[in-house]
């Protein structure tokens, strides 16, 4: 690792001014950490092993949900999932680990190179409220984190300053020999113990694994805010990469293009729709709402005669229409061109759904379309539920709903499956 390398928290284009743009290098610092650290779903504790009393009841508790869950399947055992599934289950325990402080476990589910850039953070979150040059913004809550931070670290005679960390690799080698030692991974311990309880509601880093999918030989974990509300609104997330080693899909880091490119995807969702009620025109003049429609699972298909991937979706959607129509299924398309433009189009293709024609934009603008093709789908009861799902997840959400098995439409899922992701435009 070269000298710039280790300079953790300086990314492209960043300014150098640590101290202008700390709450900014800070938000980005701790993405690995905290969201490794939370939204967590702990298995069930073993009551008989709560008379142990080798370590403190907090920490014991934490713990042994962690080793139980564990315990009772083997790493080796990840063999028998997906290997998204398998990526999935290393989050799900390396999370039970940071989070009850044991560095030791939680490091066998991450890569050299995963761990690097976990105690990197970790040694940032706790230098930057040790060193009193840049921990001023930090409300009195945080009192106590920081003089407990300052305390660890001054024990294990590490830096305390920001800027030590940053300009002087030996610093940044001293965080990461930590690992090599019996008393060093006690400080690691001790030290995610101590972020792990700390108050990060307040700066709404908190997480979930919102996507997974598989690139080559690489598993991408998408992270995203908790509330769906800030996820549809576009919050930032990071995408996590995993990589297998033996028999277990291990952490390797975030990905820097994968998070950008995942980022452009979220950009292009609509809002989530809260009142999906409309009133329009069809080309031939006829009224159409959306109380014409009520008890039904609906997708909105935002499209248009200009748009080639929006023509290019239509004989996919025909097929699932006509697989799920006799269970209630229906489209609503809403076109952004006149109605003599849509009559044309329907002289040589025909669309067994609706179509609005909305030249003006007004339901574009009224349901945050941004892109096209965009499609939202609503369920029985007119909640929406997702968005610009591909046509095979598609099939999965409907069988999925109508409580359908997905055996019987296997080979309706592999005729609409995307080869290559499509180009959206606007």
């Amino acid at each position: 690792m070269n000298r710039s390398e280790k300079k953790l928290f300086r990314k492209p284009n960043r300014s150098e001014n640590l101290r202008q743009h700390f709450v900014a290098a800070m938000g980005w610092g701790i993405k690995t950490l905290t969201r490794i650290t939370l939204n967590l779903k702990l298995s069930s504790v073993d009551q008989a092993m709560l008379s142990q009393q080798s370590i403190s009841l907090s920490r014991f508790f934490v713990a042994l949900l962690m080793l139980n869950g564990i315990a009772a399947r083997p790493a080796f055992c990840q063999s028998e999932d997906s290997p998204i599934a398998a990526a999935k289950t290393s989050l799900h325990r390396m999370n039970q680990a940071v989070t009850a402080g044991e560095f030791k476990i939680a490091r066998v589910y991450m890569t050299d190179q995963g761990a690097t850039e976990v105690i990197g953070d970790l040694a940032g979150i706790a230098i930057s409220l040790a060193d009193p040059a840049i921990n001023e913004s930090f409300p009195a809550q945080f009192d106590a984190f920081k003089k407990e931070f300052n305390q660890l670290l001054s024990s294990a005679q590490l830096t305390t300053k920001w800027a030590a960390l940053n300009d002087d690799p030996t610093q940044f080698e001293k965080f990461q020999s930590l690992q090599t030692s019996a008393d060093g991974l006690n400080v690691l311990d001790q030290l995610l113990n101590a972020v792990a309880a700390m108050p990060w509601n307040g700066f709404g880093f908190r997480g979930v694994a919102t996507a997974g999918y598989q690139k080559q030989n690489d598993i991408f974990i998408a992270i995203g805010p908790e509330e769906k509300k800030e996820f549809a609104e576009n919050a930032n997330v990071s995408v996590y990469r995993f990589v297998l080693e033996g028999d277990i899909w291990k952490f390797d880091g975030i990905s820097n293009d994968q998070t950008e490119a995942y980022q452009k995807k979220l950009d292009a969702m609509p809002m989530t729709i809260k009142d999906p009620s409309f009133t329009g025109e069809t080309a031939d003049g006829n009224k159409l709402s959306f109380a014409d429609y009520k008890g039904k699972v609906v997708l909105f298909d935002f499209w248009g005669t200009w748009c080639a991937p929006c023509v290019a979706k239509i004989p996919k959607l025909k097929k699932i229409h006509a697989a799920f129509q006799p269970h209630g299924f229906e489209i609503i398309g809403v076109a952004l061109d006149d109605a003599e433009t849509l009559k044309t189009f329907y002289e040589s293709r025909t669309l067994p759904w609706k179509n609005l024609a909305d030249p003006d934009g007004e339901l574009e603008e009224k349901f945050g379309v941004k892109a096209y093709p965009t499609t939202m789908l609503l369920d029985l009861n007119g909640t929406h539920i997702a968005s610009n799902l591909k046509e095979d997840e598609l099939v999965d959400a409907l069988v999925k709903l109508y409580g359908l098995n997905p055996n019987d439409f296997a080979a309706l899922k592999k005729a609409v499956k995307d080869t290559d992701d499509e180009k959206r435009h606007k």
